[in-house]
């Protein structure tokens, strides 16, 4: 009987103890997945013309550095309000600025801020101090129509009488495309690199 009452005895032992660390691991990789944080916060608010991109979780960082997170992103009147939250130990002065960066060539965001001002922030950035985001397609939309200029300039040199007889001396020939056919090989390009990066989970980390 005092055997058994061993063996019942060391198997509840075990039974509590996988309990503990099952719960353990279990909290562990909520915070984790979650993302969550248990260190003090202050909350604070910015408002934008657009946040595009922007989405709860996201990063705050201060020179890169993340100092908190996205709390809510909303939308009122002709704006947008993102809410926010940083680690208390962070100051944010009363003209601190904030900006919609690209965290990722994919085009994940994050908000950037840039502190400022000797008195305390007052809950809130307003438009006046507020950059909105810089999209990705738009980036690559520049790019392109800054190489169609490039390839029309060098076209235009390339073809001008004096460069052509130098090639002819010289036994070449030049074909030059068009600026289109440039263009449409840049947005090509574009695609294929695209693809490459995003199946690679390459990040500007």
């Amino acid at each position: 009987m005092k055997l058994l009452d061993t063996r019942t005895t060391f198997d509840l032992v075990k039974l509590l103890v996988f309990i503990v660390v099952t719960t353990l691991a279990t909290s562990v990789l909520v915070v984790l997945i979650g993302n969550l944080s248990f260190t003090p916060t202050h909350e604070y608010r910015a408002e934008f013309v657009d946040a595009t991109g922007v989405v709860k979780g996201d990063d705050v960082r201060i020179a890169g550095v993340k100092v908190g997170k996205v709390t809510s992103v909303d939308l009122e009147n002709a704006h947008v309000r993102v809410n926010f939250t940083v680690n208390r130990s962070t100051e944010l002065g009363s003209t601190t600025s904030a900006a919609v960066r690209i965290k990722t060539i994919l085009g994940q965001k994050f908000l950037s801020l840039d502190p400022a001002g000797k008195a305390n922030l007052d809950k809130e950035i307003p438009l006046s101090r507020t950059t909105p985001a810089y999209d990705v397609v738009d980036a690559f939309s520049d790019l392109a129509t800054t190489e169609e200029k490039i390839n029309t300039d060098l076209v235009r040199a390339i073809t001008s009488p004096e460069v052509t007889k130098r090639y002819a001396d010289a036994g070449v020939e030049v074909a030059p495309g068009t600026s289109e056919q440039f263009a449409e090989f840049a947005r090509n390009e574009h695609v294929k690199w695209a693809k490459v990066v995003r199946d690679s989970g390459a990040s500007a980390d």
